[in-house]
């Protein structure tokens, strides 16, 4: 009960503050009307695994996020599911690898995710991964039309091992994410 109490009470005290420590992967995702903020775990699993060049590449996952909602502040639960995408992956450089996934949603909705965007590591020595980044559009379901970007602000060191193995095959965490209203046509 004191765990239910605290993580109500904790979680949207700290997705706010991730959200101005640790601010979207996309200048577009600041400065549009948030939709939801998220945070809980996800699991990555990379085959083959994450070598320091990339190779060809299929990412699946899976997991559970709490959302709050902005429009009425009430707090959802959505599973990450079907989490599937393909490309060139490695710890250090990677190039865009489309995917997708659901999110099924605690009142039976679901939400249908593409991405675009997927970043793993970051610049400079040691470049292994530190950051992950997914960015992608809601295509059907609830928030239709919405920006999505999950992100992992760090990621544990033993990655610096698998990586220089070659054989990082998961990483484990728990990412941000905000929902966000697209920018309107011009």
């Amino acid at each position: 009960m004191i765990k239910k109490i605290l993580f109500s009470t904790l979680l949207p005290s700290c997705v706010f503050l991730t959200t101005l420590l640790f601010p979207a992967a996309s200048a577009k995702a600041q400065t549009l009307p948030v939709k939801a903020t998220c945070v809980g775990p996800l699991t990555l699993q990379f085959s083959p695994g994450l070598g320091l060049l990339p190779r060809p590449t299929h990412l699946t996952g899976s997991g559970m996020v709490t959302c709050v909602f902005t429009d009425d502040l009430s707090t959802h639960t959505a599973l990450v599911e079907d989490l599937d995408g393909f490309g060139n992956l490695s710890c250090l450089i990677n190039t865009d690898t489309p995917g997708s996934f659901r999110l099924d949603w605690d009142d039976t909705t679901s939400s249908v995710v593409n991405w675009t965007f997927l970043k793993l590591g970051e610049l400079g020595l040691p470049a292994v991964p530190r950051v992950f980044v997914l960015q992608g559009e809601i295509v059907s379901g609830k928030f239709e039309g919405s920006d999505v970007v999950l992100s992992y602000n760090d990621i544990p060191n033993l990655a610096y091992l698998k990586c220089l193995s070659g054989n990082l095959d998961k990483i484990q965490g728990i990412p941000t994410g905000t929902i966000t209203q697209p920018l309107p046509s011009e």
